[in-house]
Formats: C-alpha cells, sequence, structure tokens
C-alpha cells in the first residue's frame, strides 16, 4: 500500500495503553513517521490528553485502568465527532471492537502490532477525515450523524438505526433541501416490494422518534421533508 508518510509528519497522535513496554514501543515506532507523540497510561489521562491538545489521531487499547479503551473513545465523540480512533486489541476482545466500531470508532490493530499493519489502518483512517465536514449533520437535542460512517450519536451514545431506517436518513440527507413524495420514497427504499399503508408509516414514525419529532415535517399536499438543526 502507498502511505502517505510526508502528511504524517505534520500530525500529532495520541497512544493509550497500560502495558508500559508497549506503549514505549509503540511511541518509538510512531516517533519516526508523526511530528508528536503524546502518551498516556489509562483512559482517563488520555482524554485530559486529548482534550488539552486536539490530536490528528487516536490509538487506545481496549482494557486499560480508571476509564477502558470504548468509554475513552465515547468521551472523544461527545465532544468531536471527526478525529480517527483506532484501537489496540487482542482477538478475544471481539465483542468489545464491535460496540466500539458501531459508535464511530475507525477500526482496530491486534496485538502484537507490527508496522505494515498499523500503517495500513492509519492510511485508512486518515483519508475518511478528507470528506467534507459538511457530513456531519447535526439535528436538534444534541443528535449527530456521522454521514461517512453511518453512524447516529447522542451526547456521545450510539442510536441504532435499522437498514430502512438508515437507507430513509440517507435519501433525507440526499434532498435536504426539498420535499420527498411518497412515491419517491416508496421507489427508493422498496423498490420493486410493494409495500404497505402501515408499513410506510410505520418506518417515518420509527425514524422520527430516533431523529427528533420535530425532524421531519409533513406536507400533507406534497410529502415529507427533513428539517435540520442550522
Amino acid at each position: 500500500m502507498n502511505y502517505d508518510l510526508q502528511r504524517l509528519k505534520n500530525l500529532t497522535v495520541l497512544v493509550a495503553e497500560d502495558d508500559t513496554a508497549v506503549l514505549n514501543d509503540m511511541a518509538q515506532m510512531l516517533s519516526i513517521f508523526f511530528k508528536e507523540v503524546l502518551q498516556a497510561s489509562n483512559g482517563e489521562e488520555a482524554f485530559r490528553l486529548f482534550d488539552a491538545n486536539k490530536p490528528d489521531m487516536v490509538l487506545s487499547d481496549i482494557q486499560m485502568p480508571l476509564t477502558d479503551g470504548v468509554s475513552f473513545a465515547k468521551k472523544i465523540r461527545m465532544i468531536d465527532a471527526t478525529t480517527p480512533i483506532l484501537f489496540i486489541s487482542s482477538y478475544s476482545e471481539g465483542s468489545a471492537l464491535i460496540q466500539a466500531v458501531n459508535c464511530g470508532v475507525d477500526g482496530y490493530i491486534v496485538k502484537p502490532i507490527e508496522l505494515e499493519e498499523v500503517l495500513q489502518a492509519i492510511s485508512k483512517s486518515l483519508r475518511r477525515t478528507e470528506i467534507p465536514k459538511k457530513n456531519i449533520v447535526y439535528f436538534k437535542n444534541a443528535l449527530v450523524y456521522n454521514y461517512a460512517t453511518k453512524v447516529l450519536t447522542q451526547n456521545g451514545l450510539c442510536i441504532d438505526l435499522g437498514a430502512k431506517e438508515h437507507a430513509l436518513l440517507s435519501l433525507f440527507l440526499q434532498n435536504r433541501n426539498r420535499t420527498l413524495t411518497k412515491k419517491e420514497i416508496v421507489d427508493e427504499i422498496w423498490s420493486l416490494d410493494e409495500i404497505s399503508d402501515s408499513a410506510f408509516k410505520s418506518l417515518l414514525t420509527r425514524l422520527r422518534k430516533k431523529i427528533g419529532e420535530g425532524s421531519i415535517e409533513n406536507d400533507k399536499n406534497n410529502g415529507w421533508r427533513l428539517v435540520l438543526d442550522l
């Protein structure tokens, strides 16, 4: 893979790991590529460093004292929806990884740490940050939708969306400046499938409850449109 190593020379990375030997090895390796490497041995210290320094990337172990990696990542997402977060994990931490990835963590690196894997994960996550910030959508009541990662959060907590709820929200976002008719919605969401009025209304109701009752307005003569907290 072609890595943009020159770009890393202008970036700061925060590494959180409670194993001193692993932390030192990671910091030494990353210092070759990054402008600055911040080090923390637990989640509380890591969040203080993040809040004070606003690093460009975070690498965090999952199992740490005081505040674990998942909780640390959720605290970041409460104040920052875009900074890449990568987990350092073991194969036995699969359930925690699923929970983390569903809450906007960009990926993970499996121990023992290999340079090639680290650079590959970093390169992939940095490409995502090149997506314009217009893809971060703000609703009322502290709801934030990351259009790039398809993650909806409220005060850092993930809100699960079903497949059709994702599809409907994406359709509204793609047409955020106009009203969508029932036919347009049905043709996009259900395609060739037949759909009852009750199923159609149920989908609208479920999405309304998750993104805010006032976020989808009904024009009885024309259809529905999305209302954002601009």
